[in-house]
């Protein structure tokens, strides 16, 4: 049988952040589109390494970005200053994944725009 190790940190934030909107673990479960034994079993430290797109879920449900799990897990250092635009670039590249092609390309036109619009776009590194 292999034991999974808790993860303290990431238990206890779930729990926190549940139980600041008052809601049930079955309530935080419907939200997130997870088993509400699932809920039981992240709060009480019997899951693991829970994967990216849990972590999202739940996230999304508690209405927090999915970094301050990250951080309660121990996954990233707490953000300071210029750490916090990382945990936004690596939510956003996690977000890009899961968006159609078409989508993507309108974002990348609109960040072309602004770079222009700035007068920071370097058009010779776009043609590479």
């Amino acid at each position: 049988m292999v034991k999974r190790r808790s993860n303290p940190g990431l238990t206890s934030k779930v729990k926190e952040l549940r139980k600041a909107l008052d809601w049930t673990q079955g309530q935080l479960a419907q939200k997130a589109g997870v088993s509400r034994s699932y809920i039981s079993l992240l709060e009480i430290g019997k899951v693991g390494t829970p994967s990216a797109e849990k972590m999202l879920a739940v996230a999304r449900a508690l209405r927090v970005p999915v970094e301050t799990l990250y951080t309660a897990a121990g996954y990233t250092p707490e953000p300071k200053g210029e750490e916090i635009d990382k945990g936004l670039w690596r939510q956003m590249q996690y977000e890009l994944r899961h968006l159609p092609e078409s989508d993507v390309k309108a974002i990348k036109a609109f960040i072309h725009q602004l770079y222009e619009a700035r007068g920071e776009y370097d058009t010779e590194s776009e043609k590479s």
